[in-house]
């Protein structure tokens, strides 16, 4: 009943902290009751948090990623950028060699492998670069 009255955003973050702390129903329902006076927040955040803190920072730039941590309890901007898993190319400074354009496609393409290995179903694409 007291979940369901909505005074509390991620009641899901509430409740992973209390029982990662072996807390009790009366020690999470006190934490609740907390929340609701609005004098304890929890700050751990799921993978899907990040990663939707992460879109917001890259499609919206910061002001928006910073609304969303706002509005919506989401990680800071400051995490969001921590947590990003693109990898920086090699600038050429004329022409780009053979070895930088071999560099920077492995970048781009290692975290679609390590997603495909996460994700069996959606398999990475199989591109020889040599």
């Amino acid at each position: 009943m007291a979940v369901a009255s909505g005074r509390v955003n991620r009641v899901a973050a509430l409740v992973r902290a209390g029982l990662s702390r072996k807390a009790g129903v009366r020690g999470l329902i006190a934490e609740y009751e907390r929340a609701a006076l609005k004098l304890y927040k929890p700050k751990g955040y799921s993978k899907q948090d990040t990663m939707r803190s992460i879109v917001m920072l890259r499609l919206g730039g910061a002001r928006v990623a910073e609304f969303a941590h706002r509005a919506m309890s989401l990680p800071s901007v400051t995490v969001a950028r921590r947590n990003t898993v693109l990898c920086p190319l090699i600038v050429s400074p004329s022409w780009p060699t053979e070895a930088e354009i071999e560099q920077n496609i492995q970048a781009c393409l290692e975290p679609l492998a390590q997603t495909s290995e996460a994700h069996p179903k959606n398999p990475a694409p199989n591109i020889d670069v040599g």
